[in-house]
């Protein structure tokens, strides 16, 4: 899906918000961190978190939550990742209308699916 302008600003600015209230203080950034990052379609949340490798430590991505954008519909369907490394709908509040309602819901987390 090719973003205009538009839906693109409104996307970073939801982005932009829900960072700034739910990244960790910067003390702690090396050790635990929350990014976004859009495509195609989709919102990705995603933890940083350092990996031993081969004696060096990287940081590593792992997804947290997605919303991906139905243009048919009108709506995002929200997903969460399940311990069997794939992604399900989110039961509780399965589309929203809206980048910010999508991080509300992350931010309620009504079954503990997205921080636990």
């Amino acid at each position: 899906m090719v973003w205009d302008e538009l839906s693109l600003k409104r996307c970073q600015r939801a982005i932009d918000r829900f960072m700034a209230t739910c990244r960790p203080p910067l003390c702690l950034r090396d050790q635990l961190d929350y990014a976004c990052r859009i495509e195609g379609r989709s919102i990705e949340l995603l933890a940083i978190r350092p990996f031993p490798l081969e004696q060096v430590m990287v940081r590593r991505e792992y997804p947290i939550a997605r919303a991906t954008y139905v243009q048919t519909q009108g709506v995002w369907q929200i997903y969460h990742l399940g311990s069997d490394q794939r992604w399900h709908r989110y039961k509780p509040t399965p589309t929203v209308r809206h980048p910010d309602q999508f991080f509300d819901v992350i931010r309620e987390d009504e079954y503990g699916c997205f921080f636990g």
